[in-house]
């Protein structure tokens, strides 16, 4: 556990000062957050047992690290365990293989979701909006169109990301003694 100390300025040119204690990896992910965010940071340092460590700004830019942080301490205490089984080093490879694949589904189905919420938008806006005839009713129906692909995608997907969470569950049972 650290203590860290930011200062920033405001849009006035006023300076702020922050500081909270919490484990390091979470203080460094609130630093980089704040400059995500577009606050100017002029200044930060951690103070672990009485030593004060400045901390290089230009280091951080804003974007998210502790995933791959805490991701990269598992893998460094797996090593540091001792010598394991070639079988058990390739099931937990496995897991990290399926784990990746589970997040790369999540962001496919946010994406899926975000595109059938739009279609049904502009489907909506065209019923609404277009006057009746030829050209209203080939728009409706080309959007009725892809929304039925965009939710066949979105089934498939969804039975591929359920296959990944089991494929998943089953790697991580048979790790267990």
């Amino acid at each position: 556990m650290v203590t860290i100390f930011i200062m920033t300025l405001d849009p006035t040119g006023q300076s702020r000062n922050f500081s909270f204690f919490a484990k390091l990896e979470v203080v460094l992910e609130q630093l980089n957050y704040l400059i995500q965010n577009g606050e100017n940071v002029i200044q930060a340092y951690v103070v672990d047992q009485q030593q004060r460590l400045e901390l290089p700004l230009e280091a951080f830019d804003g974007q998210p690290f502790l995933a791959p942080l805490q991701e990269l301490e598992q893998q460094w205490q797996f090593i540091l365990s001792g010598p394991q089984s070639a079988d058990s080093v390739q099931k937990r490879y496995s897991i990290e293989l399926a784990k990746t694949r589970i997040r790369h589904l999540e962001t496919n189905q946010t994406h899926f979701e975000r595109t059938s919420e739009r279609l049904h938008s502009l489907r909506q806006r065209a019923l609404e909006r277009l006057p009746e005839g030829t050209n209203r009713l080939n728009l409706i129906s080309h959007y009725e169109q892809l929304i039925a692909q965009n939710e066949l995608k979105m089934t498939s997907l969804k039975i591929r990301y359920d296959a990944a969470r089991r494929r998943l569950t089953q790697l991580t049972q048979s790790l267990k003694p």
